[in-house]
């Protein structure tokens, strides 16, 4: 299928480039020079017919294209589900434990969050390039999460069978493994947690490798927010033993420019 779907693409990009639409003085001009009429006014709705045919080829094959890409992938993780599953959760797990020395070296700063702004400001040169090795690894970490993500949810979509009962958001505690140690917001969106959070917690953040454990952790995430919604539970340990509004977004945006 991706084969056939570079074959429409290079039959896109084979496409004649249209022409400019004349304008009505071009069109006279023309009729001036040729001395013909009708044929100039005939040979421009040929070129706009052509046009028209350029346009929507472009269309058929962009939208066929779109479509083997799209089955492609949704065959691929249909057939292969499992070992994807796997193979983005051990990334995820691995991505954790190299940073974890980093974040590691950012102790002093977990009381506010590990803010960026503190980090370059009062940070030692040790513990600037700790928050620069943990901002690399961000991007394979979300991969990694995304990859997991995606996989886990197009494998539902396409067998619900195979975990009964599993939120379709892939929510409710799915992705950590104390799920009873996780604040309501983590509960609500793993998918948005940042990689030096993922460290940090308490909760464990750790991707199930396969679909029954997936369905485990669902089942004791349930129940965490459960107790929390009812108010059972009277304290729920800070996720990252520190106040989670004074993370400071846009770490990327923080660190652009800055050397060392």
């Amino acid at each position: 299928m991706l084969a056939k779907a570079q074959e429409v693409e290079q039959l896109a990009a084979n496409l004649p480039k249209p022409s400019p639409r004349a304008t009505d003085r071009e069109l006279a001009a023309r009729m001036v020079e040729t001395g013909e009429t009708v044929a100039v006014i005939r040979a421009e709705d040929d070129a706009e017919a052509n046009r028209d045919a350029t346009r929507r080829a472009w269309e058929v094959l962009s939208a066929y294209r779109s479509t083997l890409t799209g089955n492609a992938l949704t065959k691929a993780i249909r057939d292969d589900a499992e070992e994807l599953l796997t193979v983005a959760a051990d990334a995820v797990a691995e991505t954790i434990e190299q940073a974890r020395p980093h974040v590691e070296q950012l102790a002093r700063f977990a009381d506010r969050g590990y803010p960026h702004a503190d980090v370059l400001a009062r940070g030692t040169d040790v513990e600037r390039d700790a928050a620069h090795a943990v901002e690399r690894l961000e991007s394979t970490f979300a991969l990694a999460v995304n990859l997991w993500t995606q996989t886990a949810l197009t494998a539902l979509a396409n067998s619900a069978a195979r975990v009964s009962g599993l939120r379709a958001d892939l929510g409710g505690g799915g992705a950590w493994t104390h799920p009873e140690r996780v604040d309501r917001d983590a509960l609500d969106e793993p998918s948005a947690l940042r990689l030096i959070e993922a460290v940090a917690s308490a909760g464990g953040f750790s991707l199930p490798r396969t679909f029954a454990d997936l369905n485990a952790r669902h089942e004791a995430g349930e129940r965490a927010r459960r107790r929390l919604m009812s108010g059972d539970v009277p304290h729920v340990p800070d996720v990252l033993d520190v106040d989670p509004s004074t993370i400071v977004d846009g770490a990327s945006l923080t660190f652009a420019g800055v050397d060392g």
